[in-house]
C-alpha cells in the first residue's frame, strides 16, 4: 500500500514529513492480549497495536545497517507518542490530557497539491476543481495551483485529467504587482 510519512523521523537521511513509500509489512506483538475499549454504549475491539510498520521508501539514499534481517531499502517505522492537551469546555472542568500512540504514516493513494510540491511522479490522475476557497480566490493563485498540479509528472502522456478546464488559464500573465516585486 502506498504511504506518506506524517512526521520528520530522520532528517539526516531524508526521512521527512511528506516522503512517499510503500508499506510492505506490519510487525505485531503476538503475545499481547486483545483489548476492549468502552466508549459510551459502544465496545471497540483493539487488537494488538503494531510494534512497527515496514516501509520500502522511494528514496534510494535511505539505507541502514541496524536491522540485518531486513533488506537495506526497507525501514521499520515505530509508533510515536503524542500528548494533546484539551482545554476545559462545557461539562468538562479542568484540562484533560490525551495520549495517543500511532505510527507516523498514512495511506497515500492520493495526495493534496501541497503534498505534491517538490515531487515528481511517473503517472498521475488529476481532478482539477475550481477552488471555492477565498484563500485561492485570485487568478494568480488559481494559476499557481494549476501549474503545480500539472507539472508533477515526467511527461504529459503519463497525465490523466479527470475534469475539463479552460486551457486559456495556462496563458495567464502574472499580476503586475508581482512582476514589480520580482524586479525589486
Amino acid at each position: 500500500m502506498p504511504i506518506v510519512l506524517n512526521k520528520n523521523l530522520n532528517t539526516e537521511q531524508g526521512m521527512v514529513n511528506g516522503m512517499l513509500g510503500k508499506a510492505v509489512g506490519i510487525v505485531v506483538n503476538e503475545e499481547m492480549q486483545a483489548l476492549r475499549i468502552r466508549i459510551g454504549q459502544n465496545i471497540i475491539p483493539y487488537h494488538r497495536p503494531p510494534l512497527c510498520v515496514l516501509i520500502q521508501l522511494d528514496e534510494e539514499c535511505i539505507k541502514h545497517d541496524k536491522f540485518p534481517f531486513l533488506t537495506r531499502s526497507i525501514v521499520p517505522i515505530f509508533p510515536t507518542i503524542i500528548n494533546v492537551k484539551v482545554p476545559s469546555s462545557g461539562r468538562v472542568k479542568g484540562k484533560m490530557q490525551l495520549v495517543r500512540m500511532q505510527v507516523p504514516c498514512s495511506p497515500a493513494f492520493s495526495v493534496t497539491i501541497q503534498k505534491s510540491q517538490g515531487k515528481t511522479y511517473d503517472r498521475a490522475i488529476i481532478d482539477i476543481v475550481k477552488s471555492q476557497s477565498p484563500r485561492y480566490g485570485s487568478t494568480h493563485d488559481n494559476y499557481a495551483l494549476l501549474y503545480i498540479t500539472l507539472s508533477r509528472v515526467r511527461s504529459m502522456s503519463s497525465l490523466e485529467i479527470l475534469t475539463t478546464f479552460d486551457r486559456s488559464v495556462l496563458h495567464y500573465r502574472p499580476d503586475p504587482r508581482l512582476v514589480d516585486d520580482w524586479k525589486g
